[in-house]
């Protein structure tokens, strides 16, 4: 499955967890699914893939319900109607219920890449997630970071070698643990990517000449980096997170650093960005 594809399955099994065996608030305001025609309008210009979140949400709650799209074009301009949604009324309240919190989410996730694209794109740094995304909605994210055009890395452990602290103590220090990963790795190693995570300056410049693709420097300081990068010359490709600002971040190209990090487990929601309206 595509990215979308494993999204859209993400929100049915949020629903089915959400909803359980039934949605016991609405349907004691709606003592019967009566006949309802709902509209969806976003406050914010809002690109038109977010709405796929809700008529997979409205699917999962009744597949006759009618599902009008508005739009054409691939963003939807603030104060404009977006979906008009049509059938049984407790089915669309329910729907709506699971499926505005991810819409929100999508809309605050594209806020903070943009804003961190806005800043390191000129310096040539591109923006990635951290790979400890939540599991519950982890699809939902990444198919968002796609569409941001995101540097995306898998989350399946045989996508991905990344090689933890844990793993680097475990073996004995970095340098070993990544032979270890690129021998074990065989006809693979071209397919997937090898991280190694670091704690030092001496670990990283130990992996200079390992064929690896990254090492990530959790909690470096913008001085620790430009030092690093002074002991590898900068041919050492790096990614950082947030504890380096983005003001920084975007000087550090020369050291090595080529992605940045951004961490989503804390994305807050201040105000909803979709409304809807029940015209009957």
């Amino acid at each position: 499955m595509n990215l979308k594809e494993q999204a859209l399955e993400q929100v049915g099994n949020i629903y089915d967890s959400v909803v359980g065996n039934g949605d016991i608030t609405t349907e004691i305001m709606f003592p019967y699914p009566r006949h309802t025609v709902a509209e969806v309008s976003t406050n914010l210009g809002t690109p038109s893939f977010v709405f796929d979140f809700l008529e997979e949400a409205v699917k999962c709650a009744d597949e006759s319900i009618l599902i009008r799209k508005f739009y054409e074009g691939d963003l939807i301009q603030s104060g404009e109607k977006a979906v008009q949604l049509e059938g049984n009324g407790r089915a669309i309240l329910t729907a709506w219920q699971v499926a505005a919190p991810l819409m929100d989410l999508a809309v605050a996730v594209m806020a903070k890449v943009g804003d961190a694209q806005e800043q390191l794109q000129p310096a040539r740094i591109d923006v990635t997630h951290r790979l400890d995304l939540d599991n519950s909605t982890d699809k939902i994210i990444k198919y968002v970071l796609e569409q941001s055009g995101v540097a995306l890395f898998g989350s399946r452990l045989d996508e991905i070698i990344h090689i933890t602290l844990e793993h680097v103590r475990w073996v004995g220090n970095a340098k070993e643990a990544a032979e270890k990963a690129i021998a074990e790795a065989g006809d693979i190693r071209k397919l997937i990517k090898i991280i190694v995570d670091v704690d030092s300056i001496e670990e990283a410049a130990s992996l200079l000449d390992m064929q690896i693709d990254y090492v990530w420097c959790r909690g470096f300081s913008a001085e620790n980096i430009r030092s690093m990068g002074e002991t590898t010359k900068g041919w050492l490709h790096m990614i950082i997170d947030e504890s380096i600002f983005l003001n920084e971040a975007k000087t550090l190209r020369d050291a090595g650093v080529r992605l940045y990090a951004l961490d989503f487990s804390s994305t807050k929601i201040n105000e909803s960005t979709f409304n809807i309206n029940f015209t009957k």
